[in-house]
């Protein structure tokens, strides 16, 4: 039986995942991906990438990685379409399966490590950023790689050190808040016993990843201080903590109900040692941040997911080794992973038919915008069809702020078309007075009567509308 699952379940894990990518990967770029691929990843030399890092959105390694696999598409193919930006990304999702299905197993048991990849799969926020063109999944990567060797660095491994430092440095390196992360995977992996954690295999399993931190970010200090000191991210900071708790409660909820029993009969058998303790840290680690001036987006806590999907897997072993009896294992083993497989496959269908309702929920409850679940970009979004039904306007076209001007301009240049005509606010920069017919572009979200105000415009004379965005003509008499 146990042959059958490890022959089989693999191919239902790359189907689904294929599904996954073939679902999403001809999404067009929001702004934060064609802001990367604009203003980092086209940058001449991968040194200007390194050094230009004057907003937190240049994940700096996946932006040098995404620059040399441009000029390698670009080499072979001549061009670089949308679905040839988001493969990278793809590539370490896969990456990311592929350790948790083959390593874990190892110490989990392949009905666990295999529930726990397509608990992870079937997600939407890893469907989401599966195949974003950002950092997301490189971080999630070089993560689980990091966890890998310090697990074998504190097996007395000790070649293990040298791997385990340079994963860090791609985490961090790619986005420096994956420090989190190593924080995280400390504490799982603290040992019971006190003076256990004075040994040289925790200590460096502790203190590289600072190291890595800092030989990374030395160089360019003081634009890493001048990005924080920006204060970007949620000013209501519970709902903050709350929606990242929710984010990974709502999407494991099978899994972690599991886990949940299994722990809960440790308790009561054993009560609460140390090393349980122990192992639950790492999920304290949002609420801390609270204390801080901002709460940090709930995108970037994604870095603690493999860390916590590693700590529930290990309550869903407990659990199954308590349902399991001696008598008729093998038969056992494989129903319940034919069984656990299925509702994992089921919560996820159910969570992309619910997506917009719990995203429409998230927001009212905390007033700021979804990117977790179904945030705006991935429904009724075509800034290429907006480009091209403005391309024939007299004169300038304005963009407000939340009509994302990146995406516009992105698919205007690779078109061929003047991009140089889209004019908006930024950098300091301000259109002062809009001239009678400039055609404006707002989003769905966008008051035409207050930017008319705004604007001293006799009317914003609507023209279309056009999914996310709508097209307006500036009229002043």
């Amino acid at each position: 039986m146990d042959k059958k699952i490890n022959m089989y379940v693999p191919w239902l894990l790359l189907a689904v995942l294929l599904s996954v990518g073939l679902n999403g990967i001809g999404r067009q770029l929001w702004f934060d991906e064609a802001l990367t691929i604009i203003e980092f990843a086209s940058l001449p030399s991968l040194t200007d990438i390194y050094r230009q890092y004057n907003i937190p959105n240049n994940h700096i390694l996946y932006t040098m990685m995404l620059n040399l696999w441009a000029e390698g598409c670009y080499a072979l193919t001549g061009t670089m379409p949308d679905i040839f930006y988001r493969l990278p990304s793809l590539i370490f999702s896969a990456g990311s399966v592929a350790i948790i299905c083959f390593c874990w197993k190892k110490r989990l048991g392949g009905t666990t490590a295999f529930a726990a990849a397509l608990a992870l799969t079937v997600s939407l926020p890893f469907i989401l950023y599966a195949l974003a063109v950002r950092g997301y999944a490189m971080s999630f990567f070089t993560i689980l790689c990091a966890f890998e060797f310090a697990v074998r660095l504190n097996r007395g491994r000790m070649l293990y050190a040298l791997w385990y430092f340079l994963a860090a440095l791609a985490a961090v390196g790619t986005v420096p808040s994956n420090l989190l992360a190593f924080a995280a995977l400390t504490l799982y992996l603290a040992p019971g016993k006190f003076r256990r954690l004075f040994s040289v295999s925790f200590i460096l399993t502790a203190i590289l990843p600072l190291i890595a931190f800092i030989v990374f970010y030395l160089p360019i200090w003081t634009k890493l201080m001048h990005n924080f000191d920006l204060k970007e991210g949620w000013h209501n900071h519970w709902h903050g903590a709350g929606v990242v708790y929710f984010a990974y409660a709502w999407s494991l909820l099978p899994l972690i109900i599991i886990a949940l029993y299994g722990i809960g009969r440790i308790i009561r058998r054993h009560g609460v040692s140390m090393p349980l303790l122990w192992k639950l840290l790492p999920f304290m680690i949002p609420l801390p941040l609270v204390l801080l001036d901002v709460y940090p987006f709930p995108r970037v806590m994604l870095c603690l997911w493999p860390v916590w999907l590693y700590a529930t897997a290990r309550g869903v072993k407990y659990s199954l080794n308590l349902f399991a009896t001696m008598e008729n294992r093998q038969i056992w083993i494989f129903k319940t992973t034919i069984l656990l497989l299925s509702i994992l496959l089921l919560w996820g269908a159910f969570g992309q038919y619910s997506a917009r309702y719990v995203s429409r929920a998230m927001v009212c409850a905390s007033g700021y915008n979804d990117h977790l679940f179904s945030p705006y970009y991935v429904e009724d979004y075509d800034p290429a069809g907006t480009e091209e039904l403005t391309r024939n306007a007299p004169g300038k076209v304005f963009i407000s702020f939340t009509a994302d001007r990146y995406p516009l301009i992105f698919y205007a240049f690779t078109r061929g078309a003047d991009h140089r005509r889209f004019i908006f606010n930024a950098g300091g920069t301000k259109v002062e007075k809009l001239k009678n017919g400039t055609i404006v572009i707002l989003s769905k979200y966008d008051d035409a009567t207050e930017f008319a105000q705004n604007y001293n415009l006799s009317e914003l004379r609507l023209i279309k509308e056009h999914g996310y965005h709508r097209i307006y003509m500036a009229v002043n008499n």
